[in-house]
C-alpha cells in the first residue's frame, strides 16, 4: 500500500491510496503547476493557500504513515479514513431521488423563462435516470457510500446483464446512467472517488448494425417521395419525414419546437434538444420552405402551430409515427433490414447516405450538430456554408447516381 499527492494535468492535487491495481483517490485542490514542487509532491511556498494546504497534506502524511504500519489492503477504506469521508448516510439511492427532483424543478424554471428546450432536455435526463433509478431499486434498497465497492458493483453489473426482460444495450445505458450519477453525488459531497466502477464493463458491439436496421434506401425514398392519395394526416407526416431528412437528418423534436426566429433568410438554425450548446446552421431547401409554407404557425413565436406541452408533443409524436408507418404500409415500404419505418431512421438515414457518398466526417458532424469536442476537432475553424450546403444537397438529393446501386 502507498499513500502520496499528485497533480494531474488539468491543474488538481489528488491524494492517491494505491494497493495493487486499486487505486481510489480524493481531490484535495486546485493548484497551478508552477506552484508544485514535483519531487517532493508538495504544494511550494508562494501557493496563495499555502498556510492552510500545507498543514492539510502534511496532516495527512502522517496519519497515512501510521495507518501504513498496520499493513492495510483496503484502498478505498484507507482512503476514507485518511479524508474523512466514510459518513454512511451518503446514499447513492436517496441521492439519486433527490437529483431527478432537482431537474423536475429546473425544468419548470426553464418552462417559466419559455426556454422549452432546455425544459425538455431536463426532463429526458430525469426521464432517463428515472428508468435506472427503477432498475436499480429492486435490486438494492439502499447503497451507502462507504458500502459502495467493486463486489457489489459486479453483482449489480450481473443482475442487470441477467435480466431477461431488458436487452442488453438498455442494461448498459443503465449501468453508464449509475456510474455517472456516483461521480456527480460524491463531487457534490466532496467524497473520495473510491473507483467502485472501474472494473470490466460489458462491452455491447450492436449500434453499428442497429444504424444500418434504421437505414430506409434510396429506391424506398423515391417510392415515398413519388405516392400520391393519402390521407391529409398521413401526408403531413411523410412531409414531416422528409423535412426532417432535408435539415441534416434533426430530430422531430428539433424542428417541433424550433422557433419563427430560427428560420431567417432561407436558412434553419437550430439548438439540438438532445445536446446543449450543439447548433444546427442549415440550408432550408425548397421542400423544407414547401413544409413551412403547408403547415407554418400564422400566429406566435413557433415555426409549427402545434401545442408545446411535454404531453401534447408526446401524443403529436405518437400520432406521427402511427399516421407515418399506415401511409409506408400502403406502399409497402420498409427498412433495408425490413422493419418498420419510424421518423427515428431519418437521422440514420441522413448519415448513412453521407458516409456512402463519402462526406468528410468532421463536415458530418457540424451538418448533423453534432458536438465536435475531442482535441484534434477543437481547433478546427467551422466549414464554410457553402461547403456545408453542397454536402447537404447532396446526401438529400434522391436522383444522385451514388445511391442508384444502394440496397
Amino acid at each position: 500500500m502507498t499513500v502520496r499527492f499528485n497533480l494531474r494535468k488539468n491543474g488538481t492535487i489528488i491524494l492517491i491510496c494505491q494497493h495493487l491495481n486499486d487505486r481510489p483517490e480524493y481531490k484535495i485542490a486546485e493548484c497551478e503547476p508552477k506552484y508544485w514542487d514535483a519531487v517532493n509532491k508538495m504544494v511550494k511556498e508562494k501557493h496563495p493557500d499555502f498556510e492552510f494546504l500545507y498543514p492539510l497534506m502534511m496532516n495527512i502524511l502522517v496519519r497515512a504513515k501510521v495507518e501504513l504500519r498496520k499493513n492495510p489492503t483496503d484502498a478505498p477504506a484507507l482512503l476514507a479514513k485518511l479524508t474523512g469521508t466514510t459518513n454512511e448516510n451518503y446514499d447513492l439511492i436517496v441521492w439519486l431521488q433527490e437529483y431527478m427532483d432537482k431537474l423536475v424543478v429546473k425544468s419548470k424554471t426553464a418552462a417559466a423563462r419559455n426556454d422549452i428546450i432546455e425544459r425538455n432536455r431536463l426532463l429526458g435526463n430525469k426521464a432517463r435516470y428515472n428508468d435506472a433509478f427503477r432498475k436499480l431499486k429492486k435490486f438494492y434498497s439502499v447503497l451507502y457510500y462507504k458500502d459502495l465497492d467493486k463486489k457489489k458493483v459486479r453483482k449489480m453489473i450481473d443482475y442487470f446483464m441477467g435480466d431477461d426482460a431488458t436487452s442488453d444495450q438498455t442494461a448498459v445505458d443503465y449501468l453508464g446512467r449509475i456510474k455517472t450519477a456516483y461521480g456527480y453525488m460524491i463531487e457534490e459531497y466532496d467524497l473520495a472517488d473510491l473507483k467502485p466502477f472501474k472494473q470490466r464493463f460489458p462491452v455491447v458491439t450492436t449500434r453499428s448494425y442497429d444504424a444500418i436496421k434504421k437505414r430506409v434506401s434510396n429506391e424506398a425514398l423515391i417510392t415515398m417521395r413519388d405516392f400520391k392519395g393519402l390521407p391529409s394526416s398521413q401526408q403531413r407526416a411523410l412531409d414531416l419525414f422528409f423535412a426532417t431528412l432535408h435539415l441534416g437528418g434533426c430530430d422531430l423534436t428539433d424542428l417541433y419546437f424550433a422557433l419563427k426566429e430560427n428560420y431567417i433568410d432561407g436558412r434553419m438554425y437550430m439548438q439540438r434538444a438532445k445536446v446543449r450548446g450543439s447548433a444546427m446552421d442549415l440550408l432550408a431547401t425548397p421542400q423544407v420552405k414547401k413544409f413551412i409554407d403547408t403547415y407554418g404557425a400564422k400566429e406566435g413565436v413557433y415555426l409549427l402551430p402545434f401545442p408545446k406541452e411535454v404531453g401534447a408533443y408526446k401524443t403529436f409524436r405518437d400520432n406521427t409515427r402511427r399516421d407515418l408507418q399506415a401511409a409506408l404500409k400502403k406502399m409497402n415500404v420498409l427498412t433495408v433490414a425490413g422493419h418498420k419505418v419510424t421518423m427515428k431512421c431519418v437521422r440514420h438515414t441522413f448519415a448513412s447516405r453521407a458516409k456512402e457518398i463519402g462526406v468528410d466526417g468532421d463536415l458530418l458532424r457540424e451538418i448533423m450538430g453534432h458536438r465536435r469536442n475531442d482535441v484534434d476537432n477543437f481547433y478546427k475553424e467551422a466549414y464554410p456554408a457553402h461547403i456545408r450546403d453542397a454536402a447537404q444537397l447532396k446526401v438529400i438529393d434522391l436522383n444522385n447516381a451514388a445511391f442508384a446501386k444502394a440496397k
